[in-house]
This record gives structure tokens, sequence and C-alpha cells, in this order.
């Protein structure tokens, strides 16, 4: 398989688990009765680092399939390369960094990882326009 693809596979597995964190924080912050429950809106405030982990997994999946797209559209179009391995484990690496670096509270190098990520991503979808 693939290099590319398997990076898709991390990925794909890092998204249906980076809920977790979140959860975490909501059954810190309402109790476990609560978690189980019908999730009625709670008066109670989420816990700040619980909160980012929440923001932190909305970006991941508004940004997921934005990747599928480009590394199914390179198979497809047999473009994989020493570029798309690196910039498709790049995405990967600096997405699980940007978590982390969200959820501990750090602005500007959330920013900056999240540049970076979404540079790779436009790199991966920009490689059909110039291949020769």
């Amino acid at each position: 398989m693939a290099t590319e693809l398997w990076a898709l596979l991390a990925m794909t597995f890092f998204t249906l688990f980076a809920w977790l964190p979140g959860s975490v924080g909501k059954k810190q912050s309402y109790g476990m009765k609560w978690l189980a429950g019908n999730r009625n809106p709670s008066d109670r405030p989420l816990l700040e680092w619980a909160s980012r982990a929440e923001r932190a997994y909305q970006n991941l999946k508004d940004y997921f399939p934005c990747f599928v797209v480009a590394i199914l559209l390179l198979a497809h179009l047999d473009l994989f390369n020493s570029f798309t391995a690196f910039a498709a484990w790049g995405f990967v690496a600096l997405r699980v960094l940007h978590m982390i670096v969200y959820i501990a509270g750090l602005p500007m190098l959330r920013a900056l990882i999240w540049m970076l990520s979404m540079a790779l991503l436009v790199g991966m979808l920009s490689v059909p326009f110039f291949r020769t």
C-alpha cells in the first residue's frame, strides 16, 4: 500500500478517536450521569481545556474531508511521489500536534502549526496542476 494511503489510514484513526479528550473534559465538568444521558444543556461551564479540545476536534473534522479528497485524487491520478508522501505524513503529524497545542492553550504556536498543515494540504491538492 502506498505511503500516502497509510497516512490516510492513520489520519482516519486519529479523527475517529479525537473526540476522546473533549469527552473526558465533559465528564470532569458535568459528571458521568450527564455524559451517559441525553446531553441536556448544562448551566455549569465546560472546563477551559475541554472547551479547547472540543474546538480542536471540530477544526479537525472541518479539514479531514479535504485531506481525504487530496489523497484519493492523487491515488486515482497515480501522482504519488516523494513530495506527496512527505506532505501526507507531515499533515498527519501537524494535525496531531495541532490538537495537543490547541488543548494546551498556546494560540500562536497553534496558528503556526495550522498554517503549515494547510500549506501541505494545498500543496498536495496542487500536484495535479503541475504534473508533467
